[in-house]
């Protein structure tokens, strides 16, 4: 059974939920986060630049694929952040989903992690009940 806390944080993700999500170079960029109605993948909407081309990408995660959960920054891209500490979200806002068959990923050029802040207290606590 869900607490309280939980299902509220599971509505807000279902209808669009804002966090800074660190690029592998660790850039952070507000994105926009769903979940599924059906609960089984968390998605993304992209948007890159391709030389002078602007790109928007829909990018998912299945929930299955999640490994673990690790609060703070302590993830690469988390490191590689220019601001370090000093960089947008404090580390007790900030979490990296660990996703299954990260060497599979990097082989593609994909991450491992997917790496999240949040500015306040009352967000991060919807997303990680």
């Amino acid at each position: 059974r869900r607490s309280a806390a939980a299902r509220e944080g599971i509505a807000l993700l279902k209808r669009g939920a804002s966090a800074l999500k660190y690029s592998r170079s660790g850039k952070p960029r507000a994105t926009l986060f769903r979940l599924s109605p059906q609960e089984h993948e968390l998605s993304w909407e992209g948007a890159g630049l391709s030389k002078l081309v602007v790109k928007h990408e829909r990018r998912a995660v299945e929930i299955s694929e999640i490994s673990a959960i690790s609060v703070g920054r302590q993830s690469d891209a988390f490191r590689r952040s220019s601001g370090g500490e000093a960089s947008p979200g404090a580390a007790h806002l900030s979490f990296s989903l660990h996703l299954n068959g990260a060497d599979a990923m990097a082989e593609r050029s994909e991450r491992g992690t997917l790496d999240l802040s949040f500015e306040d207290e009352v967000e991060f606590g919807l997303w990680l009940p």
